[in-house]
């Protein structure tokens, strides 16, 4: 990948449930690029749906929930005799210096790994998932990280596109239509024929607050910035992010970066301060926080009303949480509601690995 592209836009997607995976056979190349002879596919496969006749109607179940309502007029999920606040706190995409390792020894900035061809269609898969969870996202807010904002990208343009586009892309996309070579292209066309980002039903913002842990189990202390200059001003972040949709007026609950060196005990209260302040800083929209595996893990652990252990924290997965809108009271995490994580709870069974949060 050409480092001058690492701070390129990329639309993004993810697999259409935990229990499929997304692969390409033979095994994508060393250098990223899918060959000619690649092909992509899920497991176990989607059958693909007959688009709907002039005569018929679309039914989802969950109903999707309309990205479509003006702020003037947006309204929380209803409780059982109140409005339930939903907050989102997702991983991001795939990350390329995982799948080459080699990455690092030549990009400009190692830090900060853009996401790969497979992480640019997971995430708008999950975008296409949120959208059938039956809430509307009102407000995205995304860790400074390239891969976080890449992420933010592709699930932003699943969440604003047109039902009848993204019900006739997603079935190329499970019946195999599209090639992986083609896949980037494929989804900037789609976006420019079938979204609108409109700043009355959506808005996105960075916050720094929801970086992952600024120390050596996160980030190999070689690969650091020498002069401390960890990302460019964040008006040129805001630059990568949907134009029309970002919302400059939001200050950071977190007003800069935290230090280097950062201990991760540290950094899981800093989360879940920063998950909390943005709820309280937001009562009356759903949140959908972009974030990093400890993000996911603290939103799994730290407002689960029993003693969560987090096994596993999947690319683009996510914890879902809720509360009272109309008199807020602390967040409560709906395991059964949160995808891609691998849990337990405190003595029902042995976890399967208590690994390091914080790739």
């Amino acid at each position: 990948m050409d480092p001058a592209k690492a701070l390129t836009p990329l639309p993004t997607i993810s697999p259409p449930s935990s229990d499929q995976t997304l692969t390409l056979d033979p095994p994508i190349s060393p250098l990223n690029k899918p060959s000619s002879e690649q092909t992509l596919t899920l497991d176990p496969p989607i059958a693909p749906q007959k688009a709907p006749s002039s005569e018929q109607t679309l039914t989802l179940h969950p109903p999707i929930s309309p990205q479509n309502t003006p702020y003037s007029e947006k309204a929380l999920t209803l409780g059982h005799d109140h409005p339930l606040q939903k907050v989102i706190v997702m991983r991001h995409g795939h990350r390329l210096d995982a799948l080459k390792r080699s990455w690092k020894q030549t990009a400009q900035r190692p830090w900060d790994p853009p996401i790969t061809v497979a992480g640019t269609l997971a995430t708008f898969c999950s975008g296409v998932i949120l959208s059938k969870q039956g809430f509307q996202i009102h407000r995205v807010l995304v860790s400074p990280f390239l891969r976080c904002i890449q992420t933010a990208i592709g699930v932003i343009a699943a969440l604003c596109a047109s039902e009848m586009g993204l019900h006739e892309f997603m079935t190329k996309i499970t019946s195999s239509e599209i090639h992986p070579s083609e896949v980037e292209e494929r989804l900037a066309e789609f976006t420019s024929k079938n979204v609108v980002f409109d700043p009355t039903k959506i808005k996105v913002s960075i916050e720094y607050g929801l970086c992952e842990a600024l120390c050596g189990p996160s980030i190999k202390p070689e690969v650091i910035p020498k002069d401390g200059n960890w990302f460019p001003d964040v008006s040129e972040l805001e630059a990568l992010l949907p134009q029309g949709i970002v919302d400059r007026s939001v200050e950071c609950v977190y007003p800069e970066l935290p230090q280097w060196e950062e201990e991760q005990k540290v950094s899981c209260r800093r989360l879940k301060r920063v998950i909390r302040s943005l709820a309280d800083k937001f009562p009356k929209e759903n949140l959908l926080l972009i974030a990093h595996v400890a993000g996911v893990a603290v939103g799994m652990r730290a407002f689960s009303k029993r003693p969560v252990i987090v096994d596993k924290v999947g690319y683009c997965s996510y914890a879902c949480l809720q509360r009272s809108a109309s008199s807020p009271s602390d967040l409560e995490t709906l395991t059964k509601k949160s995808r891609g994580v691998t849990y337990c709870i405190e003595g029902e069974r042995s976890p399967k690995s208590q690994g390091s949060l914080t790739k």
